[in-house]
């Protein structure tokens, strides 16, 4: 049994959204977690769910032959979450507990004109259909602060697309 068995949805909501909100976590579109040397580590929304859980001791964290205390690489690497294997993705029993896809899938039909619209504007290309928050984080570059008033309109709406095994 992990910690995150102790959790709940609502309070593991709760948190990922006050630490978007925080400015406590660097913002990157380059991986759930980045860690550059001699910087602070950054985070993409979806990682800093991630790593309020590895606060809380519900998460691992760990990075295949590197110490996280000591970076010494010229090298970005990234951390990985949860079970070995989910590298660069929110692992599958996160996603699981929050009721997401483990990119954050959403239907944007379901979501506000003007959210819709926001979306497609800020959008470089207007071929791309952005449907998740990791495409909200990565490509739209999003700030953390947006992309949790995002989150809340999803959760209202009813709009998280589902996957076997992820719905709320």
């Amino acid at each position: 049994m992990s910690g995150l068995d102790e959790l709940t949805r609502d309070e593991v909501m709760a948190d990922w959204l006050a630490g978007l909100r925080s400015g406590e976590h660097k913002q990157t579109d380059r991986g759930v977690l980045t860690w550059a040397p001699a910087g602070a580590p950054e985070h993409c929304c979806l990682g800093v769910a991630c790593h309020r859980l590895a606060l809380r001791g519900a998460l691992a964290a760990y990075t295949p032959d590197l110490d996280l205390d000591e970076p010494t690489s010229d090298l970005d690497f990234d951390v990985q979450y949860g079970e070995e294997g989910a590298e660069g993705a929110l692992p599958l029993e996160v996603a699981q507990l929050l009721g997401i896809t483990i990119d954050g899938g959403f239907n944007p039909a379901l979501l506000s004109d003007s959210t819709r619209d926001e979306i497609s504007d800020s959008a470089f290309d207007a071929s791309v259909r952005i449907t998740t928050l990791a495409g909200v984080n990565d490509t739209l570059c999003w700030p953390f602060e947006r992309i949790a008033d995002l989150i809340e309109e999803i959760e209202h709406a009813g709009a998280w697309t589902e996957e076997e095994g992820c719905a709320p």
